[in-house]
């Protein structure tokens, strides 16, 4: 393979010493120049042992560990007089400090934990486990405040009660907990945040004098442009508006801003536009005057509305109630650290705060910082504060940090691009570090580039998006592509948004999946748009591929369709009405999207009855068998009534149906409080005639429902129906599991997407803007700069608004607008040869700058209009003709029907389940099951064989002395995954096992690797049925180094002939399982019988 040409800048951030911050733009290499400095390092005679790599997520942390072993063993193959050392660090791989955040942090905690006087043992928690465990501290705690009935928390809980519920205060608690577990300190925040009222309002009137001496230079552009046409009257109408572009001039605090806004008087009428000056340039300043003066009346409405709030009494209600509010967050969080300590686990946020309490410790940082030649941060711009101050204590000189900030899009996870921004200027202005750029895009076609450019030039700008793209950020094409057909490289097409605004109106009352409703669904013109342009792509126009530099017909794997959110409605009617294959994930709009809804609604049901929206969901199912005439009678008549009271009252009253379905879901409540979700789920499914139902509607849906209840086993939020919740509302659903293989269109989310690249991109519904809509809906706004505002109910029982309140959401509005701004820059660049991008448009204004812009349709049309070569690829309507009259409605597949097999396959589906187990499947391949002898093991049990495997499964394979097995022994049993009832494991017989030279061998070690995949069943079983069956299992071990070996644990005494035999037909499944799921076979797969030290070649 030819060498690796790099780029001057490649170079610069190669061979830089010192601290380095990369500002990678997308698709410039970044990992790969990440790596090959790594390499670079140890070929210079560095211990990658002495290296720490920080990712954010544990999969990003495997794929950088595949990639130095990939590194380094060709650097080996090439030959190099480096080799003995570099096979020294092959070996060390498995074990270096190429981790996640909180990995780092636990290691550092593991080794100081005295310095802060913690136990050494504990488990970290699963985040909806601890989500789970701190809603039971906050209720705990809320119940004692409630039991003291103390005035001030009264008077809290009298403002966020909602519909007779503390809900809106348990989410106020609960969000301010998050936000502080990510600070430095937050008692030093709690500390200050009642009293930073003055600095949120003193940011909003420095907003507000931003904006109008923005409006006050363009004011006095369009004055000199007036004086110079001779419009005399517009002239003096002008000079009229300075006096409102300069109303926040001169003030300086909120009081001052409240009595100007009382005294500003209405902007009068426009002059209107003489016979004179119907000229084609007297019509076109006309309009540019007219525009400008919408905006001078617009900003003197928000600024007299703004400040018009303004209320001494107001702000003291709001400090006495954030007062409160965190005196009851600081109980919470105080309990839910008692609880953890009592149980001997720990969450991720402890984890960091740990950690940089004990490297606060200027000896211990030092001693730290002894034993590290360089720190490597990926995706740098996703770091937290906390993050940010660990990284700092352990840092010196030696960081090399690489992101974009132009692709820092996860400030839902309390992200702060601004510390990416804060380090490029300390650089700038110091000689603590070097800033490199590399914007040498090896992805895109050039023209796609361009467009790219041409939109993000005019969008992002050092006041919007903290970053001068136009200067500092322009993509430069690193490949040719050549034209081989006539598709364009950028297409834009915007719909009116009327018409799409009448696909699907207002979605039905309920939701009954028996009858599958909605049962109709006009097709959605840009769904058929996007659909219409596949098929008219898919075998029929020839596309390059820059990596074999080959043409080829496209194909649909090669599409991937990416949205801003997750909803795919009009898109899949359109695309199944034109048999289009297609994979959606979590998409909503797919009918298995409404089945996983309606299990999650009867979870939301067991762990609260009185929620009446999945209440009457679920009811209106076949779980509960109602219909519309039965819900009738439960409907609320007043405010004060709730769906669930009057099912409990009709109960009582003697409605037979009400009382059997209060059992039905009493029974459930019970049998959740001792087994785990997914049993749950299953029974429901069965008992309830669900799985009949979705079975007769299609394979594609009962698998979903199989694959989402399968992916819940074994996770600690699957463990509790309150654990789960917890974490599908953080997460936003299920870990997708399923996922149709083969020649498929691909739906992302833009969030999905990151990292990915396709051939064809169609990004869809740009004129989605930000979802969180600047915290609108939050009883609780956090900052970390302003403190805390509440929203409170007052005497009317509405939530009130405040001058505090806006500033926060102000702050707030232009934050969501540039990480939205920067997640379509994300989407646009995943795009190779062919990007699609298509919206609605409605008839509003064109924005005059940026900041004003809410989706990328703003953003696009507000670039055209000072680029024309943004215009050039925009078109209107969509559709090469119009959709004839009599285009007929996408309807679902109604439900319901009876399963009925035709007869020639009755016998082959007898007896067939519709998912296994592959150890299961290898039991049924022997006449009789394998009786278990271990005679180095004595009279073994399979408890105690389950116990030899769980040390496997946790043991570092480096541990081969006595007393390091002994240790691990210990913690499995002191960290309950060994039950104390099991007999002890002997070390000894787990010494020779991992003394084994199949254990020793150099490579990435990936364990328990769960996979779950759909066979036809004559692959599986003995049988001529062709149905899909789901397999799952979980795969023990895999190497990934010089070749790939699967290696599957064994405890028997049964000869090595028997054992082969047993067990080929289970390893051929686990082999298929890593084809599939890796995109690779393995080149050996071999039984190891850990009792006995042997390893058994499988052919």
């Amino acid at each position: 393979m030819a060498e690796i040409r790099w780029t001057d800048d490649q170079r610069k951030a190669l061979e830089t010493e010192g601290s380095l911050l990369v500002s990678a733009s997308a698709g410039s290499g970044k990992t790969t120049v990440m790596m090959e400095r790594v390499l670079r390092y140890l070929t210079e005679g560095g211990d990658v042992s002495r290296l720490v790599v920080i990712t954010f997520t544990k999969a990003a942390a495997a794929e950088l560990k595949e990639k130095l072993t990939e590194k380094i063993a060709k650097a080996l193959r090439q030959g190099t007089p480096h080799a003995g050392h570099l096979k020294e660090q092959l070996k060390k791989i498995p074990l270096a400090h190429i981790q996640t955040i909180d990995s780092f942090c636990s290691d550092i905690y593991r080794t100081y934990f005295e310095d802060i006087g913690r136990s050494p043992v504990f488990r970290v928690m699963e985040e909806g486990e601890g989500q789970a465990a701190f809603r039971r501290s906050l209720d705990e705690t809320l119940a004692a405040y409630l039991a003291e009935e103390k005035a001030e928390f009264v008077q809290l809980a009298t403002a966020f009660t909602e519909r007779r519920t503390l809900d809106p205060l348990r989410e106020a608690v609960t969000e301010l907990h998050r936000n502080v577990s990510a600070m430095t300190d937050p008692d030093a925040f709690f500390d200050t945040a009642a009293e930073k009222g003055e600095d949120a309002a003193g940011y909003l009137l420095s907003d507000f004098r931003r904006q109008g001496a923005r409006l006050e230079r363009e004011r006095e552009r369009l004055l000199a442009r007036t004086r110079h046409a001779r419009l005399t009257k517009w002239e003096s109408d002008l000079e009229a508006l300075g006096e409102y572009t300069r109303v926040a001039s001169a003030l300086t605090t909120p009081a001052e801003a409240a009595r100007q806004a009382a005294a500003i008087l209405p902007i009068g009428a426009a002059p209107r536009l003489g016979n004179a000056e119907k000229t084609p340039e007297g019509l076109a300043l006309h309009e540019t005057l007219r525009r400008f003066r919408a905006r001078v009346k617009a900003y003197i409405e928000g600024f007299t509305e703004t400040f018009g709030l303004y209320s001494e009494e107001r702000v003291a209600r709001e400090r006495n109630a954030v007062s409160v509010l965190i005196e009851v967050t600081r109980a919470a969080r105080a309990r839910y650290a008692q609880r953890k300590e009592e149980e001997g686990v720990v969450d991720f946020s402890d984890l960091e705060q740990f950690a940089l309490k004990i490297l606060s410790d200027p000896v211990r940082a030092a001693e730290v910082r002894e034993g590290i030649d360089g720190i490597f941060l990926d995706e740098y711009q996703d770091t937290n504060p906390l993050q940010e101050a660990i990284v700092r204590c352990i840092g010196d000189g030696n960081v090399f940090m690489v992101g974009d900030v132009k692709q820092a899009i996860y400030g839902f996870r309390y992200a702060d691009p601004d510390l990416f921004l804060a380090r490029k200027e300390e650089f700038d202005r110091t000689d603590h570090g070097s800033n490199v750029p590399l914007n040498d895009n090896f992805r895109s076609d050039g023209r796609i580039l361009r467009f790219v450019n041409a939109v993000f030039a005019e969008v992002m700008t050092s006041d919007f998006g903290g970053i001068d793209y136009r200067a500092e950020a322009m993509l430069k094409p690193e490949l040719e592509y050549p034209v081989v057909n006539d598709l364009p490289a950028v297409e834009v097409v915007w719909f009116e948004r009327s018409a799409e605004e009448e696909v699907g109106a207002a979605p039905p009352e309920i939701y009954s999946v028996s009858r599958a409703e909605p049962a109709e669904e006009a097709e959605n013109p840009e769904g058929v748009f996007v659909a219409e342009r596949i098929a008219s792509i898919v075998g029929k126009v020839p596309i390059y591929d820059p990596v074999t530099k080959e043409t080829r017909l496209a194909r649909y794997g090669d599409i991937a369709v990416l949205m801003r959110n997750k909803d795919g409605k009009g898109f899949f009617s359109a695309f199944e009405r034109r048999k289009i294959p297609y994979a959606a994930g979590d998409f909503r709009g797919e009918a298995t999207y409404d089945d996983e809804e309606l299990l999650v609604n009867f979870l939301r049901v067991l762990d609260n009855f009185d929620n009446d929206i999945p209440l009457v969901a679920v009811m209106n199912s076949p779980i509960g068998g109602f219909d519309a005439t039965d819900l009738v009678r439960y409907r609320p008549g007043t405010k004060e009534e709730t769906f669930a009271c009057n099912v409990r009252r009709a109960a009582e009253r003697g409605d037979e149906k009400a009382a059997a379905w209060l059992a039905t879901v009493e029974r459930y409540r019970k049998e959740a409080a001792r087994k785990e979700v997914a049993e749950i789920l299953s029974e429901i499914l069965e008992e309830s005639g669900l799985d009949g139902i979705l079975i007769a509607a299609g394979n594609r849906r009962i698998e979903a429902v199989n694959v989402m209840i399968q992916s819940l086993r074994g996770k600690e939020y699957g463990r509790t129906v309150a654990a789960y919740l917890a974490y599908r509302k953080t997460e936003g659903g299920t870990p997708s599991v399923l996922q149709r293989e083969g020649d498929v269109v691909r739906f992302y989310s833009i969030h999905k997407s990151k990292g990915l690249e396709f051939p064809v991109v169609f990004l869809c519904k740009a004129h989605l803007g930000c979802s969180r809509n600047g915290d609108g809906t939050k009883k609780v706004l956090v900052d970390r700069d302003f403190g805390i505002a509440v929203r409170l109910k007052d005497e009317d029982r509405a939530w009130s608004k405040s001058l505090t309140v806006h500033a926060f959401r102000r702050k707030a509005e232009l934050r969501d607008k540039e990480e939205l701004a920067r997640l379509y820059y994300v989407a646009m660049t995943r795009a190779r040869g062919h990007l699609f991008i298509s919206g609605a448009k409605g008839r509003d204004e064109p924005v005059a700058i940026a900041e004003d812009g809410k989706s990328l349709v703003d953003w696009i049309d507000f670039a055209a209009e000072l680029n024309p070569e943004v215009g050039l690829c925009m078109r209107e309507g969509g559709l090469p003709a119009p959709l004839p009259a009599s285009t007929e409605v996408a309807v679902r597949m109604p439900l319901g029907r009876p399963i009925a097999l035709p007869e020639p396959y009755a016998y082959h589906a007898e007896g067939l389940a519709n998912k296994y187990g592959v150890t299961a499947l290898a039991k049924r391949t022997e006449d009789e099951a394998e009786i278990p002898y271990i005679p180095s093991l004595d009279a073994q049990t399979t408890q105690e064989g389950t116990a030899y495997h769980r040390i496997m499964e946790l043991i570092d394979f480096d541990a081969t002395e006595l007393g390091e097995i002994e240790a691990a022994i210990d913690d499995a049993y002191r960290l309950g995954e060994i039950d104390a009832s099991v007999r002890r494991p002997d070390a000894a017989v787990l010494q020779k096992a991992l003394r084994h030279p199949l254990l020793q061998t150099p490579g990435v070690k990936r364990r328990e690797l769960p996979f779950m995949m759909y066979l036809p069943a004559r692959e599986v079983t003995d049988t001529a049925c062709t149905d899909p069956i789901l397999v799952q299992g979980v795969i023990d071990l895999l190497i990934e180094g010089e070749e790939t070996v699967l290696v599957d644990y064994k405890f028997s005494g049964a000869s090595e002939d028997a054992l082969i035999k047993r067990y080929r037909k289970q390893m051929e499944l686990y082999a298929k399982a890593v084809e599939t799921g890796l995109g690779k076979r393995p080149d050996r797969k071999v039984l190891f019988v850990v009792n006995r030290a042997l390893a058994l070649e499988i052919p």
